[in-house]
């Protein structure tokens, strides 16, 4: 007779009285070839769990609140440019810049958290880097590949306002956390301050304004 499949799947929820029906079959199949050929039949087990603890180390490194930040100001200075054209292609306006723009941000805010991987052991050990889960070569691989993503989706855009507002965004996010000779601006009140307001403030807002005007009036 045939081995008994069985196939763990942790993560579906099946009704009590389904999976009480099911072990009654399997015990019945396994009482019937006990007594036919006096063995117990092979039993073959299938792991289908998922690695929810490295899923859930990856969200907690794009910082999501900040996603859903860059997410809004997109958005709405987007639909606020591009008022004037179909919805169809303010859509694909919005396309072009969203996926650079929250790449950008999961690059900027895990560069951050690979030169603050000390400070946030003591203030966010909830942080992928902090608390281990994470090494600073994965860090920056992650930077690396996510910046990338971002230049390179700019790049076919042909937009020079998105690849502008791309990198003027880097380069305040370089000056704002690495921690070399002239940079990490972080470690002074005022320069701090004067970077999360030059990006969040107006070159996020101003550069996908921008972006979207000058793309919806090539559709007019």
């Amino acid at each position: 007779m045939a081995p008994i499949l069985r196939v763990h799947v942790p993560f579906l929820k099946i009704s009590p009285s389904k999976v009480a029906r099911r072990e009654h079959d399997v015990s019945t199949y396994e009482a019937v070839h006990v007594r036919k050929t006096g063995t117990q039949p092979r039993v073959m087990s299938v792991s289908t769990s998922v690695d929810y603890h490295g899923v859930s180390a990856l969200v907690r490194f794009t910082r999501p609140h900040t996603v859903l930040g860059t997410v809004t100001s997109v958005c709405s200075m987007t639909l606020l440019a591009a008022s004037h054209v179909r919805i169809f292609d303010v859509f694909g306006i919005l396309g072009q810049a969203l996926l650079p723009a929250v790449f950008m941000n999961i690059a900027i805010v895990g560069l951050n958290q690979v030169y603050d991987k000390r400070i946030d052991m003591v203030n966010k050990p909830y942080l992928p880097m902090a608390s281990g889960e994470f090494s600073s070569n994965t860090g920056l691989l992650l930077v690396s590949a996510s910046t990338a993503v971002a230049f390179t989706w700019g790049a076919l855009s042909e937009s020079t306002a998105l690849i502008s507002t791309l990198l003027v965004s880097l380069v305040l996010g370089i000056l704002y956390s690495v921690d070399l000779k002239m940079l990490r601006w972080k470690r002074f009140p005022l320069l701090a301050a004067g970077c999360i307001l030059l990006v969040r403030a107006l070159t996020v807002h101003v550069g996908f304004f921008l972006h979207a005007r000058f793309e919806s009036c090539c559709m007019s």
